[in-house]
C-alpha cells in the first residue's frame, strides 16, 4: 500500500505562503495538496512554506481543476492539462541551494497520470520538472518521447545531461505516486545522485536499494555550480507534429527531510 495524502496525515494548509526572506536549507519545504474549488489552477496560491507566489500558465495553457481523487486516500479534487502543443503551469519557491561543504538532500512526492503516451517525437514529454531561477531543468520526471514509462532525465553543469532507463511499461490511465530523493553534493570529486520509486509502501524512508530508477554514478554538480531549485514547472511539451497529450497532479510535497513529507 501506497502512502497517501490521508495516510500521511497532511496537516493544516494555509492560504498564502509568500516568505520575505530565503529559508534555512535545514527548514525547507512546499506543499500544496491542489484541491481548490476553482475552475482553473492558474492563479491559486495555497499550500505552504516555500512557495512565492501563485501557479501560472505556462505555454499555451494551464491546467483545470478537476473533480476525483488521482489514488485512493489522495484530494478529492486534482488539477489536469490536456493538450496537442506545450501547455502547463508553474510556481516559483525560494531558492534551495546546496552549501559548498556538504551534500543537500530533498525528498519529493506527488501523484501523477501521463496520458496519449508513447509520443511521436523524443522531444514530447509529460513531465514534472524541478527548475533553476533560469529556467534551466535540472531535474525531470516524467514520461518522454517513444516510451511509455516513468523515467529520469537530469542535466548537469554546462547542460550536460543524463537519462534513466525506464520505470517499467504503464497502462494510459494508470495513475502512480512518485517519490524522490534528490541528493547535490558539489565537493570536489563527490557524486550525486537521484532516486524514484514507484508507489512505495508507507512507513520509513525508503531505501536506495529497493528504488524503482536509481542515477548515482556521476558528478553532475560541481563546486561552484549555479544548481538550485526555484521553480517547480509541470505539464506537456510538444517538440514537432502535434498530438493528444495529457498530464494529471495531486498532492505535491518537498522538503529536506523523508518525516517532513509525511507532516
Amino acid at each position: 500500500m501506497s502512502f497517501s495524502g490521508k495516510t500521511l496525515g497532511f496537516l493544516g494548509l494555509i492560504g498564502l505562503s509568500c516568505i520575505g526572506s530565503q529559508a534555512v536549507a535545514a527548514d525547507w519545504d512546499a506543499k500544496d495538496k491542489i484541491d481548490y474549488n476553482t475552475r482553473l489552477l492558474d492563479g491559486c496560491d495555497g499550500g505552504s512554506g516555500a512557495w512565492v507566489n501563485y501557479w501560472r500558465s505556462s505555454g499555451e495553457g494551464g491546467m483545470m481543476m478537476v473533480d476525483g481523487a488521482l489514488l485512493p486516500g489522495f484530494p478529492e479534487r486534482h488539477a489536469r492539462v490536456t493538450s496537442t502543443g506545450t501547455a502547463g503551469v508553474y510556481r516559483d519557491m525560494t531558492p534551495l541551494m546546496p552549501a559548498s561543504d556538504e551534500r543537500l538532500t530533498l525528498w519529493v512526492a506527488f501523484a501523477a497520470k501521463a496520458e496519449g503516451a508513447p509520443y511521436d517525437a523524443s522531444g514530447d514529454e509529460a513531465s514534472f520538472q524541478l527548475r533553476g531561477s533560469d529556467n534551466t531543468e535540472w531535474i525531470t520526471v516524467g514520461v518522454m518521447g517513444r516510451l511509455n514509462e516513468w523515467r529520469l532525465r537530469l542535466v548537469g553543469d554546462g547542460q550536460y545531461k543524463i537519462f534513466s532507463d525506464g520505470a517499467g511499461r504503464r497502462s494510459d490511465n494508470q495513475a502512480d505516486e512518485i517519490v524522490l530523493r534528490i541528493d547535490i553534493d558539489l565537493r570536489p570529486g563527490s557524486k550525486d545522485s537521484v532516486a524514484l520509486w514507484l508507489n512505495p509502501k508507507a512507513g520509513s524512508a525508503p531505501g536506495l536499494k529497493d528504488a524503482t530508477i536509481l542515477l548515482n554514478d556521476a558528478d553532475l554538480w560541481k563546486p561552484g555550480s549555479s544548481v538550485s531549485i526555484s521553480r517547480l514547472r509541470v505539464g506537456l511539451i510538444n517538440a514537432q507534429q502535434q498530438e493528444q497529450k495529457g498530464f494529471s497532479l495531486s498532492n505535491v510535497r518537498m522538503a529536506t527531510s523523508y518525516a517532513a513529507i509525511l507532516q
